[in-house]
């Protein structure tokens, strides 16, 4: 995925979060739009966004639903609750049922404090006493090792 492509389909994300945009209402104006300047570039950007239409939080976890999708390993979901039995829960970024995992992608800046550490290591020892397994990639590997990201993950989902 290109950086301009990224980028336009975070910001129909966040529009469409914020409920800025009304996709029915774009599809009707589109509907009525032949020929007009602009109305094919609209179509592709939306053609884009729908074949892509899975919301992350942030450009490294639209990186790593790249390298997935690229891999041919599309999660089963992205962002996902999952309630802890006695109260609270955690939010999963990626997870895949069958294998029982979930994955999360680590940005330096969130998760270097001392706080961040510990909260992330009970929250996953949580997640495996309720059968997941929770593997992390670094910021690092996701953008400059998309290769390995993608080897691991699928031998990670090969032997869940």
């Amino acid at each position: 995925m290109s950086e301009g492509t990224t980028a336009r389909a975070r910001a129909i994300d966040r529009a469409e979060q914020q409920r800025l945009l009304d996709m029915r209402a774009l599809d009707d104006v589109l509907a009525r739009a032949s020929g007009r300047r602009g109305a094919k570039l609209l179509r592709e950007v939306l053609a884009e966004h729908r074949a892509a239409s899975t919301l992350t939080r942030n450009e490294l976890e639209e990186a790593f639903l790249s390298i997935c999708r690229t891999a041919g390993l599309p999660p089963d979901a992205v962002n996902l609750w999952i309630p802890f039995p006695d109260g609270g829960g955690a939010e999963a970024d990626f997870l895949w049922h069958a294998q029982r995992l979930i994955v999360e992608v680590d940005g330096r800046s969130v998760h270097a404090t001392q706080r961040a550490f510990q909260s992330d290591r009970r929250r996953d020892q949580r997640l495996m006493l309720l059968g997941w397994r929770v593997a992390r990639f670094t910021c690092q590997q996701v953008t400059s090792e998309p290769a390995y990201v993608a080897t691991t993950l699928r031998g990670l989902l090969e032997h869940g």
